[in-house]
């Protein structure tokens, strides 16, 4: 697979990691990859408060954003949402609150898995065999041009 060229452009990535403290640290590879295939980018990643602080140190990521669990909280972001511009969305949840944040945030490249609330991804991943999370997280990756998951 060929990785997707953004002409020379900073490539804004947001990654969906709301919950799930032991899977949050599973993915740091993800974003050291990222960096790999594009080294300019920027990262964002969403995340519920209570698993910030796993990524509160991490130099690969830019911006934390923290999405509280109350409805109100979740419209008002869906709104502002409608307004960020990121070129490639990950969504590693695949449950209804990162699938209407992925359709709320425009974006050329949507990753996620592949059921059946996320038809709007441009890229749904279905990896039917047994493995490491993290190898697991780093595959998620491959529409990107990621060919090597020993990381």
């Amino acid at each position: 697979m060929k990785t997707i060229n953004f002409k020379g452009k900073k490539v804004r990535i947001l990654i969906i990691r709301l919950k799930a403290i032991g899977d949050a640290i599973l993915t740091s590879a993800v974003f050291r990859n990222l960096k790999r295939i594009y080294p300019d980018c920027k990262i964002d990643v969403i995340v519920y408060t209570y698993v910030q602080d796993v990524y509160k140190n991490n130099p690969y990521i830019n911006k934390l954003i923290i999405l509280k669990r109350k409805n109100l909280n979740k419209l008002i972001f869906y709104f502002k949402s409608l307004f960020r511009r990121y070129d490639i969305i990950i969504d590693f949840i695949d449950n209804p609150t990162s699938a209407a944040i992925a359709l709320f945030t425009r974006a050329k490249i949507k990753i996620g898995g592949k059921t059946k609330r996320n038809l709007f991804y441009t890229h749904r991943i279905k990896i039917t065999e047994r493995m490491y999370n993290a190898k697991r997280h780093l595959k998620m990756l491959e529409p990107l041009g990621l060919k090597d998951f020993s990381d």
